[in-house]
Order: structure tokens, then sequence, then C-alpha cells
């Protein structure tokens, strides 16, 4: 039987983050715990979104989150979750800039999970989430999704052509990810541009900066924006760059991530907090929990 722990109403996500049974930083490919953040649950995604779902499942286990309102992370069947849980979260959104659009509880919560170490990927227009975080003050340009083509790739910045996001790709030259990005997005053309450490301009050059690290806390987040993560292009000739790039950025911010732990949850009533930094899920009443 399991060691049983009584807590004063409280379920505890354990803080002995060392002793959890996580994968190390070097995961086999296709093997990593994904925390997709999805504000459409219970319902579905639109096509863009569930074109981005389906490639994460190619690199793991994925969960779909959906942001309370109240606070906290439920999953696809209404129970509890918390970031801590996961290799790596990552919120795209390409269907409607309004999605991107997440709860004051939700940024909270985010900030002292990275603040943490936690580790954090928004694509297409969920980009605008540097902004509520606060660790870009420059405001995002946010458009949304187009029947246009355009042909969307990167010139990498010579002093990060060694970065892990580029293994396996020539970063000396223009990297092509799609012709057809349609997404709706985030970028920063017309802006003085970011403050996060530039990783990449976008082809055409007029100042859309579409790939941007930032540093929060113990934390990182990386932005993807413009028209490059459309996932709705399996025919596309350049569709193995794109997924190369999205596939070395989760995997290097799995590999950062100091951030981990199990969620204990309790039967019946409970409601999700932090603690101190630490998410727990407070029961109605004393339970037991066994450990």
């Amino acid at each position: 039987a399991g060691r049983v722990l009584r807590a004063a109403g409280f379920a505890l996500l354990g803080t002995m983050l060392t002793l959890a049974p996580w994968r190390s930083a070097n995961a086999a490919p296709g093997s990593l715990r994904i925390g997709f953040v999805d504000p459409s649950l219970p319902g579905q995604p639109g096509a863009q979104n569930a074109a981005a779902l389906e490639f994460a499942a190619t690199r793991g286990s994925v969960e779909r989150l959906r942001p309370i309102n109240a606070g906290g992370w439920q999953d696809a069947q209404g129970r509890w979750t918390a970031p801590e849980e996961f290799d790596v979260i990552w919120f795209h959104q390409a269907d409607d800039p309004a999605g991107a659009v997440l709860p004051e509880s939700a940024i909270a919560d985010l900030y002292e999970y990275l603040e943490l170490g936690g580790v954090l990927l928004v694509s297409g227009a969920a980009g605008r989430v540097v902004n509520d975080l606060g660790v870009e003050s420059t405001a995002a340009r946010i458009l949304g999704p187009t029947s246009a083509a355009y042909l969307s790739g990167i010139h990498v910045v010579e002093r990060h052509r060694k970065h892990p996001a580029f293994a396996g790709l020539d970063a000396s030259k223009l990297i092509v990810l799609t012709t057809l990005g349609g997404n709706a997005l985030a970028d920063f053309y017309g802006t003085p541009g970011p403050h996060g450490e530039l990783l990449a301009e976008g082809n055409a050059g007029l100042g859309e900066r579409p790939l941007v690290e930032y540093s929060l806390g113990a934390g990182r987040v990386i932005f993807v924006g413009w028209r490059l993560p459309d996932f709705t292009t399996k025919t596309d000739p350049h569709r193995p760059n794109l997924e190369r790039l999205f596939g070395n950025l989760l995997d290097y911010l799995a590999g950062r991530n100091a951030n981990r732990g199990i969620m204990v949850r309790p039967e019946g009533p409970s409601r999700y907090m932090r603690l101190l930094g630490t998410p727990i899920v407070r029961a109605a009443k004393p339970v037991k929990l066994a450990m």
C-alpha cells in the first residue's frame, strides 16, 4: 500500500522534484510530455490549432489544458492539472486572435511556474502572451488568419546559428518553413522590435522578427510569430523544416525545464491554488492521500 499523507484539506504537488520520475533532458524524440493550452475545451479546436495538436502528438504524449477563470487548469476529463506535470507547455493559437487572450488567473499561474524554472512555447497569435506576462514591453502586432499564401521562413541571426533550435537545419542560409503560411499571428512588424534575444529575422525582412527567446526568473519562453507556424501544410515541400524547427524548440525547452512535479488529486470537490509558488489542489475537507 502507498504511504498515506493526511493533509488538512490539501493535496500537494510534490516539491522534492529530484525524486519525481522525470525523463532526462536528453529524452528520445517522441517521448516528451506536452501540455497544450487549449481554451476551446470542452469543445474541439479549430482547423489550424488541430493541425498543431496533431503535430505535437508526434513528439510524445499531449494533454489539452483548459485555463479556468477562477484559477488553475483542467484536462479534457475535467481533472485539475498543473504546468509542472509536463516537460513543456505549448500555447498555439492560429485560428482566432481572440482565443489567445487568457484569463488573468492563467497568466499569473504561468508567471509563477516560469519564475521557478518552467518553460513555455508560444506561437501564432498566442505570442501576445509575452506582453501579458510582462517579459516584453513592445506591443506585438496581432492579425487574424488569411487565405492568402505567404512564403514564410527565417534568416538566423549569425551569432545564434549553433543554437539547438536550428539543429539539423542549415542556419547559414534562408530556412523556408512553408509556402502557405496563413495562420493568425503575433509579430513585431511596425514596432521598435522585441527586447528579448532575437534568434531569427523573417525572410521578408520587413521587421516581423518572428523568433525570440526570453528569460523569466529561472524559466524560459520562446516566441514563434508571423506566418511561420502554419501546420495545415502537410503537402508543403518545406514541411520537414517546420517540423524540425518546432521539434527542436520543444526538445530544447524540455531540456531547460527545472520545475517539474506530480499532482496529487483528492476525491470530491476541490479548487486549484498556489502556495509560495507551489500549485496545490485544496479539498473541501481533510482527506487521506496515497503517496
